[in-house]
This record gives C-alpha cells, sequence and structure tokens, in this order.
C-alpha cells in the first residue's frame, strides 16, 4: 500500500500527463487521456480513504456518528437526498459502504405516494421503498404511508410488516381497500395513527380491521373515522387485552371518532382523550361497564347531562379533564360533588374543566373541592372569557384551599384569578 506521501506525487505526475494529452490534437491521445482520468480518480479515491478521518475508525463508531446525523426534528423523516443516511451515501464508497452495514439509519421511514408513479421526478420513496425496508435488516421499524399507494408496494410492507412498531397511515380510500385486501398483520406493533387524507377515507371498518391485526398494540390514535349508515354491523365488540392508551377525535368536537367505541372492548385502557362525545350516554356507559379498564386519565368533551352513571364506573381515576358547555357544566359539578361524597373516586387528584363557568356554578364547585377521602392535588377552572371571573366570597374561598397545598387555577389560560 503507498502511503499518503507517493499517492500525491503520483497523483501529480497523473495530472501532468493529463494536461499533455489535452494539448495534443493526435486521435489516439483520447484513449489515453481516459485511461490516466480513470487511474488518477482511483489515485484520489485511494488517498481520502487514507487521511479520511472515519476511515481511521473502527466501523462501530463511525455508525453511531453516522446515526447522529439522522434529522431529529421527526419520528418519521422523509427521504430526502440532502439528509442523513442518503447524503452520506453519495460522499464516497467508504462512507456508503458503513452506511449500508448500519441497519439503524434506515428504520425510520416516511413515504407520501402520488397518484402517477411513472416520473422520473418521483422521490426515491416510490421506487426504492422495498430496497430501503431490506436495509433495515431485522431492526423495529417506524413507518409512516400515505397518499395514493401503488398495488406493487404492498408486498415489500407485508415482507416487513413484522418488524414494524410505530405505524402512522395517512392513506386513500383505495389504499383501505387494498390494505383489507392484502390481510396484512402487524404482529409487533405498539404505536398506531390513523390520518384522514380526506374526511371519509378511515371507516369504522379499517379502525376495527387493524386493531384487530395488531395484537400486542399499547398506544392508538384515531384522529378521524368517518361513520356511514350501515357501516359495521358488529354483534360482538373487538376485545384488545393490550391497548393502554387511546385518543380519539383531532382536538375539535366534530371529529366523529368515538363511534369506535361501540364496537371495542378495552380492559386494560389506562388513559382516554375524546375530543368529541359525540355518542349517546348509554353506549359510553357501556363501554366502560364491559371494559372495566383500570383508567386513570381521562379527556372528554361532554355532552350529556347524566356523566354520573359512567364516572362511578371509573373509580381508579386520578386525572379528569372534562370540556363543556351549557348545561353540562352544572352536570358534571353536581355528579362530581355527588361522587366525592360518596367516596366513589377516591383517588381523583386532578380536575380540569374547560369552557363558560357562571357565578352560581362556583358553589358546586367548592363542594368537589371539600369533599372526597382526599383532597384534590390540583384545581384547573379553564374559563373561556376574562369577564366570567368569580365572585369575591369564592375567591376568597379558593385562595384558603391553595393556602392548603392544592394547586388552584381559575382563570383563562393567560390570567390566574387565584
Amino acid at each position: 500500500m503507498p502511503s499518503v506521501t507517493e499517492l500525491r506525487k503520483r497523483i501529480g505526475e497523473l495530472s501532468s500527463a493529463i494536461e499533455l494529452c489535452r494539448v495534443s490534437n493526435e486521435e489516439h491521445q483520447t484513449q489515453v487521456l481516459r485511461g490516466l482520468e480513470i487511474t488518477r480518480s482511483d489515485a484520489r479515491r485511494d488517498l481520502n480513504a487514507m487521511c479520511d478521518p472515519v476511515a481511521r475508525l473502527p466501523v462501530e463508531i463511525s455508525s453511531e456518528i453516522f446515526v447522529c446525523c439522522l434529522p431529529a426534528d421527526t419520528d418519521y423523516p422523509r427521504p430526502n437526498y440532502h439528509d442523513a443516511p442518503m447524503v452520506i451515501r453519495n460522499v464516497c464508497r467508504l462512507w456508503s459502504d458503513v452506511a449500508l452495514a448500519t441497519p439503524v439509519l434506515w428504520v425510520a421511514l416516511r413515504f407520501d405516494f402520488r397518484v402517477s408513479l411513472k416520473r422520473p421526478s418521483d422521490p426515491p420513496s416510490t421506487n426504492h421503498l422495498g430496497v430501503w425496508l431490506d436495509r433495515s435488516g431485522n431492526h423495529p421499524l417506524r413507518l409512516s404511508l400515505g397518499g395514493v399507494m401503488p398495488y406493487s408496494m404492498y408486498a415489500p410492507i407485508k415482507a416487513h410488516a413484522y418488524q414494524v412498531q410505530a405505524l402512522e397511515l395517512r392513506l386513500s380510500s383505495s389504499a383501505w381497500e387494498a390494505l383489507g385486501r392484502e390481510s396484512i398483520s402487524f404482529s409487533a406493533l405498539q404505536k398506531l395513527t390513523l390520518y384522514p387524507r380526506t374526511t371519509n377515507n378511515a371507516t369504522l371498518s379499517h379502525c376495527i380491521e387493524i386493531l384487530r391485526r395488531a395484537p400486542v398494540l399499547v398506544e392508538c390514535e384515531f384522529v378521524y373515522v368517518y361513520c356511514r349508515d350501515g357501516d359495521l354491523p358488529i354483534s360482538q365488540p373487538l376485545i384488545h387485552t393490550c391497548l393502554r392508551h387511546l385518543r380519539l377525535g383531532d382536538g375539535t368536537d366534530r371529529s366523529c371518532s368515538a363511534n369506535i367505541l361501540r364496537h371495542i372492548t378495552l380492559p386494560a385502557l389506562e388513559t382516554l382523550h375524546i375530543s368529541d362525545l359525540d355518542i349517546p350516554s348509554a353506549d359510553f356507559t357501556s363501554f366502560l361497564a364491559r371494559s372495566a379498564p383500570p383508567l386513570r386519565s381521562l379527556y372528554i368533551t361532554a355532552k350529556h347531562d347524566d356523566p354520573e352513571a359512567y364516572l362511578r364506573l371509573v373509580p381508579s381515576l386520578t386525572q379528569l379533564t372534562v370540556k363543556c358547555w351549557g348545561s353540562y357544566r352544572l352536570s358534571i359539578l353536581s355528579s362530581l360533588a355527588t361522587i366525592r361524597d360518596s367516596l366513589l373516586l377516591p383517588d381523583l387528584c386532578d380536575l380540569t374543566i374547560q369552557g363558560r363557568f357562571p357565578y352560581d356554578y362556583y358553589d358546586t364547585l367548592l363542594r368537589v373541592l371539600q369533599n372526597g377521602c382526599r383532597p384534590l392535588a390540583s384545581l384547573r377552572i379553564v374559563l373561556t372569557y376574562i369577564e366570567d371571573n368569580p365572585p369575591d366570597h369564592i375567591l376568597a374561598a379558593l385562595r384558603k384551599f391553595a393556602e392548603t397545598g392544592v394547586r388552584i387555577h381559575v382563570g383563562t389560560e393567560d390570567h390566574n384569578f387565584i
């Protein structure tokens, strides 16, 4: 192996010879020139390999350095020729070899498929999905899929489905139907998020089916579930024994996602977030009764006058957040006061109520604070308008509770009257 000095001298000699060939107009020199340029290119590559600090590191250290170059602002980075890992492959042969020998560089993927897949400008995710997934070896995958997925893409996804631990889907209606036909199972899936590509893509049937094919799923978010007449006439709800965290809705009060609770039973559920509880109280009560979950945290947008019926079914509750309007606010407060007086929510320590709060509701709020076998640790009343401030005697009573150690916020997000 020549030394660095010898390689540099050799490159200089080759460069001089190349210049002489370029000056000459003789026809036979063209082939000689091409050979000299190839030889110089090889010599430069050898020199770069010897001078490159990465080349002198063990492969394991180089791999760790490359992993630190991955985009840190997302769990599902898009394939990009200007970002790791793809940019690493274009530096030199050594770096490319190290990148290809480092499976963890290829485990977080986001693919957005276009309607037309025959244009040369299409991103590498369209043409090289199978190759990319193969590079991940047997490592756990974080996969995000969106758009109109071509049929040819289902084979590599099915082949690697057993590796997927986190999955985000933003698919077209046709892609949902194709997923159903392919019977793809995600045996290791632990986190699932379903976003709508439009407002009518992911139906109840789609959501139930993917829950069925993910038996060890722990965390799930259905941003929007499209409901249509006659959809999913299930006589026996699906029982999922591993799901512990469920989020339904997109933060608005019109997401329709709560309808799925009519069709599932979740005996391990610990946290439940519902942006729009748009099903009858009897259906929600039935879900909690048959699931009997060890629920610790509940967020609901209340639209029922009888919340006591279902709150009595979750005695393990420690955190409760209720967003409500109109008479529902008084219903939820009265129910909480009665339940805490009956010692039926013994572990409740954090209570948040969002919405407008008329003066005559505050006396009931004081009952909630006074009742119970243990005091609340935190109380938040998030008012819609700053004009809804409580009367002076209520403020005085609340401040006394605050002096005992209860964290109390009564006001808008930006202003606390306490």
